[in-house]
């Protein structure tokens, strides 16, 4: 009679110990999204290469995790945070110059940062880290640390190989 429960309490064990996401739920979010640490309503100001100083209100911020299942053809994992400014002292072409910062880590193994103008449709400034394009990462195990030493407290943006911004995490974006 022992033998039976201890068989049943076991396989209740090995049940429910199966885990049916393919990552540990371990991403630093808090540290990932510290670099955009905007939110609606906030005033932001800028300068650029001339010294000019441009003010933008944050208009919209999107943040989102998803931690893919086994059994959905999902991915593994995607973070992504979204930022839109609008710059509340100019307009572009009949129509008010919407800027957006964008941060996006997919499967742990591509983190990319991106800040430009949809109404410019101009990319000002980029940065990215792709771990999938350097090594077949699928084929080997699936390494949980590679894309996380790239979270560094200062990261710096280029355009055309000349740096551009920088973000800081808990400061956002710089020049």
């Amino acid at each position: 009679m022992k033998i039976r429960y201890f068989i049943i309490a076991l396989c209740t064990i090995l049940l429910y110990s199966c885990d049916q996401y393919y990552v540990p739920d371990d991403f630093p979010k808090k540290e990932f999204y510290s670099y955009a640490p905007y939110k609606e309503g906030d005033i932001v100001r800028f300068t650029d290469s001339a010294n000019d100083t441009l003010t933008y209100i944050v208009q919209m911020v999107h943040e989102y995790y998803i931690r893919g299942e086994k059994g959905c053809k999902c991915g593994k994992e995607q973070v992504y945070k979204h930022i839109e400014f609008l710059d509340i002292d100019r307009i572009v072409d009949g129509a008010e110059d919407v800027a957006y910062f964008s941060l996006d880590c997919t499967d742990r193994s591509i983190f990319a940062v991106e800040l430009g103008s949809y109404n410019l449709h101009t990319t000002y400034a980029f940065y990215q880290v792709d771990y999938e394009r350097m090594e077949d990462i699928w084929a080997k195990s699936f390494d949980e640390t590679k894309i996380f030493k790239e979270f560094t407290d200062t990261i710096t943006m280029s355009l055309n190989d000349k740096p551009t911004a920088q973000i800081k995490k808990n400061e956002g974006i710089g020049s």
